[in-house]
């Protein structure tokens, strides 16, 4: 069994606005199952809002192990494009579900352009067999240079739950007639304590971080990214 102790620092408890509460998994059943089991509880990686009360019980004592938490990750790779064009690309969020492994698509107010400044969508995003709805919103965008967007609420079929998740940003730099495209995912869940944020993600990946589960999320979305890009213009 896993406990995180039920007091957090005033500081630490008046920020938490995503959390967990007491996860469960029957010693009767094997790990497989029961992280199985675990996820379908638990969706897509959020559980329902508590207070400053934190507990995880788990039958799993490995996922009681935790580990410095990483909370940015990045990948670049080089693709045979202008920066004005992978901007283009990348800026329409519409279009993600194209290159992402995990986004199937959004709902945007102008899905046909570059989404500017201040612009908040719908993300539709899936996991093997869960499915699950972000809120996000545009934090900046800057022409062939730059393009970040924040993860701000995330449901099952509406984004209900609110609080900071995570924030993507994609930078835009020149490479002779290419581009170096570079992808980053940070973690906004500051206010988890670590050993929750572990446990947490390990339930939610199936045994991983979500630094290390977002690594390989970004090396495959940037191959996709050139693979479509390229092939778009012929080179």
């Amino acid at each position: 069994m896993f406990l995180v102790p039920d007091t957090l620092p005033p500081s630490e408890s008046r920020h938490q606005s995503l959390a967990t509460h007491i996860v469960h998994a029957d010693t009767k059943i094997g790990p497989s199952k029961g992280l199985e089991s675990l996820a379908g509880k638990v969706a897509v990686g959020i559980l329902p809002v508590t207070t400053c009360y934190w507990r995880v019980s788990c039958a799993f004592p490995e996922i009681g192990v935790v580990v410095a938490r990483r909370f940015t990750v990045s990948d670049s790779i080089v693709i045979e494009v202008p920066p004005e064009a992978a901007y283009e690309a990348v800026s329409r969020p519409a279009q993600m579900g194209r290159w992402s492994p995990e986004n199937v698509g959004a709902t945007v107010p102008a899905p046909d352009t570059s989404a500017p400044l201040g612009t908040t969508f719908e993300g539709r995003n899936k996991r093997g067999a869960f499915r699950w709805v972000t809120r996000c919103t545009v934090t900046a965008a800057d022409s062939g240079r730059r393009f970040a967007f924040r993860v701000h609420a995330i449901g099952l079929n509406r984004p209900r739950l609110r609080g900071p998740i995570a924030t993507w940003e994609y930078r835009f730099e020149p490479e002779g007639t290419a581009t170096r495209v570079t992808e980053t995912w940070t973690d906004d869940r500051r206010a988890w304590p670590s050993a929750v944020a572990h446990a947490f993600d390990r339930v939610a990946t199936g045994g991983r971080t979500f630094a290390d589960f977002q690594t390989d999320n970004i090396a495959r979305t940037l191959r996709n990214l050139k693979r479509e890009l390229e092939a778009e213009s012929g080179s």
